[in-house]
């Protein structure tokens, strides 16, 4: 099997709001913590926070550099693969070098779309050693244009209930689980 080359991208801009107008998200400790856990777990090689805000970015950046700390020697393995970066850009340009090539962009959101990827076609992607770059997007979701931008649309995660505004680190987890977990 061709190594995974599976880059994720937890965005806090550009996103939307309730209204649809574009905003930056507040960083949250325990998203990117348990994001830092899942991608350590099912082995991604890169995971992207894209936090463009000093003051919020540097939050990121100590959470970083704390888990780093060659005394906490327990929990290095969970955050040597998150890096923050300002843009979406940034990551991608990040992600093609690391990869020696084109990475594809995927953006994942709650809508359904006529082209949207199911799940097994995105994983056999991945097993064919494709590189791409996984966005998720917090509180609203990402901005039309990147979601219109990107070379692909993931299907949603959905219980089948209707609702389907689930908090970014489950869908994280979920979508995960169903791209790499062992079956």
């Amino acid at each position: 099997m061709p190594e995974r080359k599976l880059y994720v991208a937890l965005v806090h801009h550009p996103l939307k709001n309730r209204n649809g107008d574009e905003i930056t998200a507040q960083t949250n400790e325990f998203d990117i913590m348990d994001a830092s856990r899942l991608v350590h777990v099912y082995d991604v090689r890169r995971f992207y926070v894209i936090q463009p805000i000093e003051a919020q970015a540097s939050i990121v950046d100590r959470m970083i550099e704390y888990q780093m700390d060659p005394t906490r020697e327990a929990q290095r393995g969970r955050f040597h693969k998150t890096f923050r970066l300002d843009s979406l850009d940034e990551a991608l340009a990040d992600a093609v070098e690391d990869a020696g090539g084109p990475v594809r962009t995927i953006a994942t959101t709650a809508r359904q779309f006529p082209d949207s990827q199911p799940y097994a076609d995105v994983r056999q992607r991945i097993d064919a050693g494709e590189p791409l770059l996984l966005m998720f997007g917090m509180a609203w979701g990402l901005v039309d244009r990147i979601i219109d931008e990107a070379d692909l649309r993931l299907e949603p995660v959905s219980g089948g209930c209707g609702f389907d505004h689930l908090p970014v680190r489950s869908a994280f987890a979920i979508v995960l689980d169903r791209l790499l977990g062992v079956r």
